[in-house]
């Protein structure tokens, strides 16, 4: 079981550290194996357990981070691995989220970012994540001094629209990307899309040409357009048509959900509205994604100034965190089959964890338990014994013998 989790993790870095040189390769295994076991962000606390001093572990470890670039392999392993789970017709969640560094001042090109936990606005960076269930596909930093956020989001979402062309996805959005730029840049790539307005929106309905906030409108659904320059002004301004789907459960004292969708979404009108509600709904896989790896991966936690240092750490917890998904996702196949007595065994010493502290299975639960069982792995491997090169005496010793 243990040489199995720790070939598992070997074979997996090797793409990813294909270009690098040995040290490198030397120190980020090394970082990969105790950010499994204490699941720290800090570099110093990485460092402990060695037989050197872990300053000098983690100067070390800090000095490798500066002169590499993970974010692409990293990205790159995603693309490979999701794409092998990701089914036709499969709902992609985009979303933004924080790094929250309060009490930071020295660190590179932050920023003001709103802290969802404290709901509030706050020193930190902006995250864009993309996600598929519980499979964390995008996690790239927002470096605000080169870049606006809505250039970042195009530049993700057009890779992954061109990826995924053949599955034909369905993405779907939060009501942070309400922007008529982003609804018509889809609508040009036949996206099929899903996005959460916010209750301010504005919109033409096509069949009287009434214009309504989309608060003032009953619920049902309705086809709807936008201006593409967000105004009316001109002689001839132009729109782009979608559908507007407004659902609320019964007797709810919550306000409605407010969708808008892509006309190839359901052009035919065979899905409900409250089916069209449940695929945009799947995107809280990403949040789970965030919260995971916020919690047992301690992503607000990471201490370095340089913000290409702060990419690669973040992109290397991102890695940690497809690796955990990926190895309980293997484990629960394998019960369905029971091929691999390795998967096997280490099924049956995850119930047993989940059921001393009273757990369900879900990747948080299956980190803790890699967390729990790392510090005593000893895998012991057989190793040929290495023939010693015999000498002149043992020669001659062996010819006097044949006389």
């Amino acid at each position: 079981m243990n040489k199995y989790i720790l070939d598992s993790i070997k074979n997996n870095t090797k793409t990813v550290f294909l270009k690098m040189s040995v040290p490198q390769k030397k120190a980020l295994t090394l970082m990969i194996k105790r950010i499994f076991q204490t699941g720290s962000g800090i570099l110093q606390h990485l460092g402990d357990g060695s037989k050197q001093l872990p300053k000098t572990i983690a100067q070390k470890f800090s000095r490798h981070l500066g002169n590499l670039d993970l974010l692409n392999p990293v990205e790159s392993f995603s693309d490979r691995q999701i794409l092998k789970y990701l089914p036709k017709d499969g709902v992609i969640a985009y979303d933004l989220t924080d790094i929250a560094k309060p009490t930071a001042k020295k660190i590179e090109n932050m920023t003001m970012a709103f802290d969802g936990s404290q709901r509030r606005k706050g020193r930190g960076f902006f995250v864009h994540g993309v996600g598929f269930g519980n499979l964390l596909w995008r996690l790239r930093m927002h470096d605000n001094t080169r870049h606006c956020l809505p250039q970042i989001r195009k530049e993700i979402l057009t890779k992954l629209i061109k990826l995924t062309k053949m599955r034909n996805p369905i993405f779907a959005l939060d009501r942070g990307n309400d922007d008529r730029k982003l609804f018509e840049f889809l609508s040009e790539k036949s996206t099929r899309f899903i996005v959460r307005l916010k209750c301010d929106r504005h919109v033409i309905f096509s069949e009287t040409g009434e214009t309504k906030r989309v608060d003032q409108i009953q619920t049902g659904r309705y086809k709807v357009l936008i201006s593409k320059d967000g105004t009316e002004q001109r002689k001839t301004p132009e729109y782009c048509s979608y559908q507007l789907v407004i659902f609320q459960k019964q007797k709810s004292k919550k306000s409605p959900i407010r969708l808008l969708i892509s006309n190839n979404l359901d052009p035919e009108n065979e899905l409900t509205n409250k089916q069209i509600i449940n695929l945009y709904l799947q995107r809280w896989g990403v949040e789970n994604s965030f919260k995971q790896i916020k919690s047992t991966l301690n992503l607000e936690d990471i201490r370095v100034l340089k913000f290409k240092k702060f990419q690669n750490f973040v992109s290397l917890l991102h890695f940690c965190s497809l690796l955990n998904e990926l190895l309980l996702a293997r484990v629960q196949e394998n019960i369905k089959i029971f091929q691999n007595i390795s998967l096997t065994k280490i099924f049956y010493e995850y119930k047993k964890f989940l059921k001393r502290y009273t757990l369900t299975i879900n990747s948080h639960s299956f980190f803790r338990f890699l967390q729990k069982i790392f510090p005593t792995f000893s895998v012991y491997r057989k190793k040929p014994k290495t023939q010693s090169q015999p000498s002149l005496f043992q020669f001659l010793h062996e010819k006097l013998r044949t006389f």
